[in-house]
């Protein structure tokens, strides 16, 4: 699924296979505007150039290398976590002889998650070697599923200072462009080459 406005410029655009490429990003109180170009990779050298508008709260990765066609739009995935899900604090008591293969679980599942947009923390070790304390503060769904793993390692754990997420980020929604990706509330779609305005 996209956007409907992005849906009918790469269907006016009618290109077999493309990608996309970003020229100019310009960040504002109320907008954040991007400028990119979908480009025909079939040989014509056919270029749409599209400015995107995204308003609400906002926030974006550019990949450096990765500007293949895949593109998607969602308003579940894990990356929007940060904002509309409740924030804690996950504290652990307990240690285990299996450190190394804790830390691997646990990379895992971030990995699996969040992908190369966000780091894994390896200050995590620290707090397992401790074997007490403080082991992450982030959103609920998260901690819920490192609590589980930790859990199975025998390592006894609690999520507290629960604080919820702020009402006006409950709409926000992401948008994949090759491997980038772009948050916001409501994202509007200019063909600067023609009259095209969509939403």
């Amino acid at each position: 699924m996209l956007p409907k406005g992005l849906t009918e410029i790469l269907e006016s655009a009618d290109y077999v296979d493309w990608d996309f490429s970003f020229r100019n990003i310009r960040l504002s109180t109320d907008l954040l505007q991007v400028e990119f170009s979908i480009n025909d990779t079939e040989g014509s050298n056919k270029k749409s150039i599209v400015l995107m508008k995204i308003s609400g709260k906002t926030d974006f990765f550019i990949a450096k290398k990765d500007n293949s066609d895949y593109s998607h739009f969602e308003d579940q995935h894990p990356l929007l976590w940060r904002f509309s899900d409740t924030q804690c604090e996950l504290y652990i008591t307990g240690q285990t002889k299996k450190v190394k293969e804790l830390a691997f679980d646990l990379f895992n599942i971030h990995y699996s998650l969040f992908g190369q947009y966000i780091s894994f923390n390896p200050g995590v070790l620290t707090s397992i070697n401790n074997g007490h304390g403080l082991f992450q503060k982030g959103p609920k769904l998260l901690l819920k599923m490192y609590a589980d793993k930790l859990n199975e390692y025998g390592i006894k754990t609690s999520i507290i200072s629960e604080r919820p997420p702020d009402k006006i980020l409950s709409n926000l929604k992401i948008l994949f462009l090759g491997s980038s990706y772009f948050i916001g509330n409501n994202f509007e779609f200019e063909v600067l080459m023609g009259k095209t305005h969509s939403k």
